[in-house]
């Protein structure tokens, strides 16, 4: 698993998404970066699942590709099942490399946008 997956497995963790449209798309990227630094930051599970819920609620900012929003949306659908961060990590690890094509695009929205956040 490449080391930037894995820390979008680690980043993104946790709550079923809610609403007839998913999450919001018009998030400021501030924002956004925040919190997936606050979810990196987290040392339980527990904690990482709230931080997630929370990233969740905030959404993904306007302009996003709309395959990289497919990543966010698929990651958090795939979070929400696993137990823990192996269980994730182990879940991301099967996809094949068309089903992994929008977490791969999400990995490379976030890195662009966040590394300077």
């Amino acid at each position: 698993m490449k080391p930037a997956i894995a820390a979008v497995a680690l980043v993104t963790t946790a709550a079923l998404l809610t609403g007839c449209g998913g999450p919001p798309a018009d998030a400021s990227k501030r924002e956004f970066c925040t919190q997936l630094k606050k979810i990196n930051a987290e040392k339980s599970w527990k904690d990482t699942k709230k931080s997630v819920a929370a990233l969740e609620g905030i959404g993904t900012p306007s302009g996003i590709p709309q395959d990289a929003r497919a990543g966010f949306v698929d990651l958090v659908g795939y979070t929400a099942d696993a137990k823990d961060r192996a269980a994730l990590v182990k879940k991301i690890e099967k996809l094949g490399k068309s089903d992994r094509k929008h977490l791969d695009a999400f990995d490379s929205y976030i890195s662009k946008t966040c590394t300077s956040s």
